[in-house]
C-alpha cells in the first residue's frame, strides 16, 4: 500500500481502445492466424518436390479434398534438431481408396521429398510427387492402385523457421527448442497428410531428438531409447485426430506434475515448460484438475484422452491451442504465481484453461466437419469454458466478464461491416479468417441466449447426446440443431440461422402497458439498429419484471416485428428488457421508464443486469435514443451507488474513460466530476477493509490518476516505480501492475532505461517473473513522451520484446497524442513489424488505429491499408471495422461535445467546486 492510505492503479485502459481490445486483454482473441506466409525464411532448405511432374489442373489452395481417399492411420517418424534447424521424416499413411486409381491427392507444402512409395499387400510400388505452391500434393504411380486399403510412404526433409507456424524453433539464451502450431492448415508444412478437419485418424509418433533433450507429444510416452547421437521417443497411438490437432515439443524442458490429485478418475496432469518455470506451475495444475472434473461431469463423458500435459511456450501468438494431450499455451497465460497474481490475471488464466480444456470434448473429441462450422469448436468452448470457470471459481465472476465481452462484440457487430459467425469457407485463407472475434465471442453469446431461452438442462442434455453421437468423429451445425430440437421440442434452427448466418444486432424496444384492455403487458418491438436494414429474427426475449417477494422472468420468441408479453395481475413498478443480459440484442425503454429503472430501481437488478447497464446506456447514446443529459445523469447514479458491484464499477469507469476520449477538452470540470464520483468509492472500498479489493479499486485509482488528474496518486506511482528499479526483488508484482503505467505517463529517460534494463536481465540473473514482466512492458507502452514511446515500440523490432509482447505494449498506449504517434510509427515501420511478428499478425495491425477519432484519421487509415503491398482480405475486413469505429467516434463527439460541456458546467462543477478550484490554482 502506497503512502499507507491509497493503492493507485488498475488494469483499465483510459481511452476508447480499451473496450475495443477487451477480449484481447483477457487473452480470448490474441493475434489471429493469417495467410501469405512463405514457409522458409533465411534458414533451412528451399521448397522442392521429387520428380518433374507438373501440378495437375485444378490443384490449388481453394481445392477441398473429396473422400475418394480417406486416411485410416498415420505412422510418423521424425528426426528433429532445433539447434540445426533441421527436420527429416518418414510417414506411412494407410489410405482407404474408394476406387482404383494411379494418383492420390493429399497435402504437403514446402517439403523436399526424397521418396514416394505405395505398398499394396507385399508389393511396393515407387512413385513420384507433384506439389503446387499452395499446399496440394499429388502422389503418382506407374500402375493402378486397387480400391481398399493402401499404404502411402513418404520420406522428406525441410528446414525449421523461427516464426511460430507449423514446426518452428525458438531460442532462449543458448538453448533451442522446437514447438508446433498446425491449426488451421499448417500440418501440411511439416509432413504429407490429409490436412482437413473431417479426416481424423490415429497417429503413432516417434521423435528422434539430440541427446539430453526431452520430447513430448499428444499421447503418453511408450518408450525411450538411446540410438547413437539421438534419443528416440516412441509414443502410444492417439485416438483419431485431424492433422491440425497433432502437437509435439522438443528441447531442454522441465516437467512439473500435479501433486496430491483430488480425483482418481482423471488422467495424469503435468505442466511442461522451459527450465526454471516449475514454481509457477502449481496454480494452473490445480485449477486444471478442478475444471477437468467439472467438464467431465457436465458432459457425462470421461476425459477422452489418457494424459493431459499443459505446455507453456514463450512465444505463441494464438494464446493457446487445444491439441489434445498436449494443450499449448502462451507462457504468460499459463504461468501464474498464485501468491501474487491479481484477480484479473487469475481470471485470464482461468478462462484460457477452461476454454482449452472444454475443447477436449468440443473440437477434439467431436470436430467440426469443415471450417464454416468452426463455431461448434471455438464458440461452444468459449461458452462452456466460461461456465466451468464460473462454477468452480465463483470469486472471479467470469460470468459477469462475459456480459462485458458481449457488449464489446455487439459494438463490432452493429453496422453491417462484421462478418457473420458462419460463412462460406473455400480455402485456407478463409479458414484462417474464421478464427475471429465473431466466431468466438458472438457465437458464445448466441449459445448463452439459447441456453436462457430453452433452459440449462435442456441444452446440456442436447449437447451430451450430440457428443455421444459423434465421439471421435466430425459433425455439423445441422446435427447439433437436430439434437437441440429433439431435447427441447422447439424449432431452434431459425434462431441459430438468424444469429449465426447473418450479421447485425437486434434492437428490442420494450414498453410497459398498464391501461385496459388486456391487463398489464409488455409491448416488444424489433427496431432497425446501426444501419443494418433487417435485424436478425426470430429473437428469444426474456423480460424481468418487478414482483413480490422477488422479480419474475417471462420469455417469448419474438418472431415478427411486434408482440406483447403478459406482465401479471398487477402493473409492475419496473421492467428490464433483457433478463440477466443473456439475450444477444440491444434494448431500449421509453425515457421515463429508463430513468426510473436506473435512478430508482437499479438496486433491484441482478449483478449481470447491473454490469451491463453502462454498456447499454452507451449504445443508446450512440444510437441517438437518449440525450447526453440523461446518459450523464444515469452514469452518475450508477457510480454513486453504495452497493455497486465491483465489475459494474469497472464498467462505469470504462464509460467515463470513453467520454473523456470523446471530449478531452472538457478539462477541469470533467476531472472534478470524476473525482466526485470515484473518490467516495475508493474510500468505501478501503474503509471496508477489502485490502487490495481487486480490479475495481485499481481501476478506480487509475481513473482518478488519469481522468481525475489526481497529482498525489501520480506522485506515489512515481515513487513506487523508483523504488522498484532500485530493488526489483522486493516489489509487489500486483502493485507494479497498477503503478508502473501511471508512472510512465509522465516518465523520463531514466525511468525508460530502468524499465528496459529489467527486460534485458539474463535468465536466472534477475529476469523478471511473468507478472512483473507484463507490468514492465505495459509501462513501456504507457509513455506519453513521443520520443520514448517510439523507442518502446522499437523494442518490438530489435528483439528486446517478443512477438507475444505486441498486444501488451500496444494496448497500453493511452494518451490521444500517443495514439497518433503510435499510428505514425506503424505506417513507417509496417514492413519491419510484419517481418518481426510474422505474416499472421499483419491483418490485425489495423487495430493499432483503434481509438483515433476523426474523419481525417479515418481517411488516412483507409488509404494506408488500401496499398497493394499492405492489403489482403483479412486486413481489409479489419480496416473496415476500425474505420467504422473511428467515424462513429467522430460522429458521437460532434453530437455530444457541446451539451456534455454544458451539463458538466451546470452539474459536476457545482458538486465539486473545491476540487475544481484546487486544480485551477
Amino acid at each position: 500500500m502506497i503512502g499507507g492510505a491509497r493503492r493507485p492503479g488498475g488494469h483499465l485502459h483510459p481511452h476508447a481502445r480499451w473496450w475495443i481490445l477487451l477480449v484481447a486483454a483477457l487473452g480470448m482473441a490474441a493475434l489471429l492466424p493469417g495467410c501469405g506466409w512463405s514457409p522458409f525464411g533465411t534458414e533451412g532448405l528451399p521448397p522442392a518436390t521429387l520428380g518433374s511432374a507438373p501440378p495437375a489442373a485444378g490443384m490449388g489452395i481453394s481445392t477441398r479434398l473429396d473422400r475418394s481417399a480417406v486416411p485410416q492411420r498415420y505412422v510418423l517418424d521424425l528426426s528433429i534438431d532445433p539447434s540445426q534447424a533441421t527436420l527429416a521424416g518418414e510417414i506411412t499413411i494407410t489410405v482407404r481408396l474408394a476406387r482404383a486409381t494411379d494418383r492420390v491427392r493429399l497435402h504437403g507444402q514446402g517439403l523436399l521429398i526424397d521418396m514416394v512409395q505405395a505398398r499394396v499387400g507385399g508389393t511396393t510400388i515407387p512413385g513420384e510427387a507433384a506439389a503446387d505452391a499452395e499446399g496440394l500434393l499429388e502422389a503418382r504411380f506407374p500402375q493402378i492402385l486397387p480400391d481398399g486399403d493402401v499404404d502411402l510412404i513418404f520420406r522428406w526433409r525441410r528446414g525449421l523457421i523461427e516464426a511460430p507456424r507449423g514446426v518452428y524453433r525458438l531460442r532462449r539464451e543458448d538453448a533451442w527448442f522446437a514447438f508446433t502450431r498446425f491449426e488451421p492448415a499448417l500440418a501440411r508444412t511439416a509432413m504429407p497428410c490429409f490436412d482437413q478437419p473431417d479426416f481424423k485418424a490415429p497417429w503413432q509418433l516417434t521423435l528422434r531428438v539430440p541427446h539430453g533433450e526431452l520430447a513430448v507429444a499428444n499421447a503418453p510416452e511408450a518408450s525411450r531409447n538411446e540410438d547413437e547421437d539421438q534419443t528416440v521417443f516412441a509414443f502410444e497411438t492417439t485416438p483419431p485426430l485431424p492433422p491440425h490437432l497433432l502437437a509435439f515439443a522438443v528441447g531442454d524442458l522441465e516437467v512439473t506434475t500435479l501433486e496430491a490429485a483430488a480425483r482418481t478418475d482423471l488422467p495424469p496432469l503435468r505442466l511442461v515448460g522451459l527450465q526454471g518455470r516449475g514454481h509457477l506451475a502449481k496454480m494452473a495444475l490445480r485449477r486444471a484438475e478442478v475444471l477437468l472434473g467439472w467438464l467431465a461431469d457436465w458432459t457425462g463423458i470421461p476425459v477422452p484422452y489418457p494424459k493431459i500435459d499443459l505446455l507453456a511456450v514463450p512465444e505463441f501468438p494464438a494464446g493457446a491451442l487445444e491439441s489434445p494431450g498436449l494443450l499449448t499455451f502462451r507462457e504468460t497465460v499459463l504461468l501464474v504465481d498464485d501468491d501474487s497474481a491479481p484477480d484479473a490475471r487469475r481470471l485470464w488464466s482461468e478462462l484460457a484453461l477452461g476454454h482449452e480444456l472444454a475443447h477436449l470434448w468440443l473440437g477434439d473429441l467431436v470436430t467440426p466437419a469443415w471450417w464454416d462450422d468452426l463455431w461448434l469448436s471455438e464458440a461452444l468452448a468459449t461458452w462452456l469454458g466460461t461456465k466451468a470457470a464460473s462454477a468452480t471459481a465463483p470469486d472471479l465472476e467470469a460470468n459477469l466478464q462475459t456480459v462485458a465481452r458481449t457488449h464489446w462484440v455487439m459494438s463490432l457487430d452493429e453496422g453491417g461491416e462484421a462478418p457473420p459467425v458462419r460463412r462460406p469457407v473455400t480455402d485456407v485463407a478463409g479458414a484462417e479468417a474464421a478464427f475471429d472475434r465473431m466466431t468466438y465471442a458472438k457465437g458464445a453469446a448466441v449459445t448463452r441466449m439459447v441456453e436462457a431461452w430453452l433452459g440449462p438442462a435442456t441444452l446440456q442434455n442436447a449437447i451430451r447426446g450430440w457428443l455421444a453421437d459423434h465421439a471421435h468423429g466430425h459433425t455439423t451445425t445441422a446435427e447439433l440443431v437436430a439434437r437441440i430440437d429433439q431435447a427441447s421440442g422447439q424449432q431452434s434452427g431459425s434462431v441459430f440461422a438468424a444469429f449465426l448466418d447473418r450479421t447485425g444486432v437486434p434492437l428490442v424496444r420494450a414498453e410497459l402497458l398498464c391501461t385496459p384492455p388486456g391487463g398489464p403487458r409488455v409491448k416488444l418491438t424489433i427496431m432497425a439498429n446501426r444501419g443494418v436494414p433487417e435485424a436478425p429474427s426470430p429473437v428469444p426475449v426474456c423480460v424481468r419484471m418487478a414482483a413480490e417477494p422477488e422479480s419474475v422472468v417471462r420469455c417469448t420468441l419474438l418472431t415478427g416485428t411486434e408482440t406483447t408479453l403478459p406482465a401479471g395481475d398487477a402493473c409492475p413498478a419496473w421492467i428490464h428488457p433483457n433478463a440477466d443480459q443473456a439475450g444477444y440484442y440491444r434494448w431500449v425503454l421509453p425515457e421515463a421508464a429508463l430513468s426510473a429503472l436506473v435512478e430508482v430501481h437499479h438496486e433491484s437488478l441482478t449483478p449481470a443486469e447491473r454490469v451491463a447497464l453502462p454498456g447499454q446506456l452507451e449504445a443508446m447514446l450512440e444510437d441517438g435514443l437518449i440525450p447526453i443529459e440523461l446518459y450523464a445523469r444515469a452514469v452518475s447514479r450508477l457510480a454513486r451507488s453504495a452497493d455497486i458491484h465491483p465489475v459494474a464499477l469497472v464498467q462505469v469507469v470504462r464509460t467515463l474513460a470513453r467520454l473523456h476520449a470523446l471530449v478531452p477538452e472538457a478539462g477541469a470540470p470533467f476531472a472534478a466530476w470524476v473525482r466526485t464520483l470515484l473518490e467516495p468509492q475508493s474510500l468505501r472500498m478501503l474503509e471496508g477493509d477489502t485490502g487490495d479489493a481487486g480490479e475495481a479499486l485499481r481501476a478506480v485509482h487509475r481513473a482518478l490518476a488519469y481522468l481525475g488528474q489526481d497529482r498525489t496518486l501520480r506522485s506515489e506511482a512515481t515513487q513506487t516505480a523508483t523504488a522498484f528499479l532500485a530493488a526489483p526483488g522486493e516489489a509487489d508484482p500486483t502493485e507494479l501492475n497498477s503503478v508502473l503505467p501511471i508512472a510512465a505517463w509522465s516518465g523520463d529517460d531514466t525511468l525508460w532505461e530502468g524499465l528496459v534494463s529489467q527486460l534485458r536481465a539474463p535468465v536466472g540473473e534477475g529476469e523478471p517473473e511473468p507478472l512483473v514482466r507484463v507490468a514492465v512492458i505495459s509501462a513501456l507502452g504507457s509513455f506519453e513522451n513521443p520520443t520514448l514511446l517510439r523507442r518502446s515500440l522499437g523494442l518490438l523490432l530489435d528483439g528486446t520484446l517478443g512477438r507475444e509482447d505486441f498486444l501488451t505494449v500496444t494496448r497500453a498506449i493511452s494518451d490521444a497524442g500517443a495514439l497518433h504517434e503510435a499510428w505514425r510509427w506503424l505506417t513507417t515501420h509496417h514492413a519491419a513489424l510484419v517481418e518481426r511478428l510474422g505474416a499472421d499478425a499483419a491483418p490485425d495491425l489495423a487495430w493499432m488505429a483503434a481509438g483515433l477519432c476523426g474523419e481525417e484519421d479515418a481517411i488516412e487509415v483507409e488509404r494506408f491499408f488500401a496499398q497493394p503491398n499492405v492489403n489482403d482480405p483479412r486486413t481489409a475486413a479489419n480496416t473496415r471495422l476500425v474505420v467504422r469505429e473511428i467515424r462513429r467516434c467522430a460522429a458521437l463527439r460532434d453530437r455530444i461535445a457541446e451539451p456534455l460541456r454544458g451539463w458538466l458546467s451546470a452539474n459536476a462543477t457545482r458538486d465539486a467546486k473545491p476540487a475544481v478550484e484546487a486544480i485551477n490554482q
